[in-house]
Formats: C-alpha cells, sequence, structure tokens
C-alpha cells in the first residue's frame, strides 16, 4: 500500500521533463559516437587509397625498370628477328639500317622509366636525389651501349666493346649486364615496401 502512496506522490510531468532530458543526452552521445565511427572509416578508407595509389606507382616504377632492361637486352642481341628482315622484302641489310630502330625502342623505355619516376617523386615515395641518382645511371648505361654500338658499326672490334654491343653467353664477363642488373634491383628494393 506504501509503494501506491509513492507512486501517487510523483509529479509527472518534472518526471516527463528528466525522462526527455535523459533521451536527448542519449541521444547526443550517440550522435556524437556515430561521427567518431565515420571519421575512423573515413580515415581508414582515404589510407587504403593513398596505399592503393602508392602501390600502383611502385608497381609501374618496377615494371618500367624490367622494362627498360628487356628493351636493352634486345639491343645486345646479335641475331635480328625474322620481323627484321622481312622488313627489307628479304634482302640483305646493313646493321646501320637496324640498330636506330632497336634503340628506339629502348629510349621509349627510359622514357616511360623517367615518367615513372617523376609519379613517384611527386607522390613523395622516396627520395628526390636517390631517384635522379638511379635515372642518372640509366641514361649512363643507355649511352654506353650506344657510343659501343656507333664504335663497333665503324668497325672498331676490341673484346670489351663486343661484351657491350653483344650479350655474352658467359655471364661474368657482361659487366654492363650485371651493373644494369644492379640498378633493376635497387628499383626493386626501393618498391618493395610498397608492394606487400
Amino acid at each position: 500500500m506504501e509503494l501506491c502512496l509513492l507512486g501517487s506522490n510523483i509529479d509527472w510531468e518534472i518526471t516527463k521533463d528528466v525522462v526527455a532530458m535523459f533521451i536527448s543526452a542519449l541521444s547526443a552521445i550517440a550522435a556524437l559516437g556515430a561521427v567518431l565511427v565515420a571519421c575512423r572509416g573515413l580515415t581508414t578508407w582515404r589510407q587504403q587509397l593513398i596505399g592503393t595509389e602508392k602501390h600502383r606507382l611502385a608497381q609501374a616504377f618496377f615494371r618500367a625498370a624490367f622494362e627498360f632492361r628487356a628493351r636493352f637486352n634486345e639491343v645486345r642481341h646479335p641475331t635480328f628477328l625474322t620481323k627484321e628482315i622481312l622488313e627489307n622484302d628479304g634482302e640483305f641489310f646493313s646493321l646501320k639500317e637496324k640498330y636506330p630502330q632497336r634503340f628506339e625502342s629502348l629510349q621509349q623505355a627510359r622514357l616511360k622509366l623517367e615518367e615513372s619516376a617523376f609519379e613517384v617523386q611527386v607522390s613523395l615515395m622516396f627520395e628526390k636525389d636517390e631517384i635522379d641518382r638511379l635515372i642518372r645511371n640509366f641514361l649512363d648505361i643507355q649511352y654506353e651501349l650506344l657510343v659501343a654500338v656507333e664504335d663497333y658499326l665503324e668497325g672498331k672490334r676490341t673484346n670489351d666493346l663486343l661484351f657491350v654491343v653483344y650479350k655474352p653467353v658467359r655471364s661474368e664477363k657482361d659487366l654492363i649486364g650485371k651493373r644494369l642488373d644492379e640498378l633493376v634491383n635497387q628499383v626493386q628494393d626501393l618498391s618493395k615496401p610498397f608492394l606487400k
């Protein structure tokens, strides 16, 4: 009976106001929690986008280095492909006519490598000096091959020159090839953290 009396002495107007304030406070806390969860989700999404972009750039840079090495070795390949011979309707051709075509594909590969390196620099993934040094070394190797081929076509036939112009069967004599492989490995080492 006393419980009923206690219940009847409650001022329901004040109780409604207290309950309404409690519900409003609870709604505000829930809204704040939703905002915090949304911010955390957006931050995670942004980091994922940045990581995906860095992965794409590192992959393109790495792929461009491999492409350069492949075109470099094509220039050094001692035989000419059937398609290169057929361009002359089966007639004999001079090496001076064909090497520039091979160098054109090497030049395109180097330009692609430089473009990838620029994109990597812009995204601040690597140090500018490090990338500049790598690109300069790729350019030096390309120039060294160009000069060796020109000397070879002019009639100079030293063993050192031959091992630059043509890729030797025994890899220990392929010094320029080893230098190129080291450069490609440096690109790989730089790119590896972003390719996981």
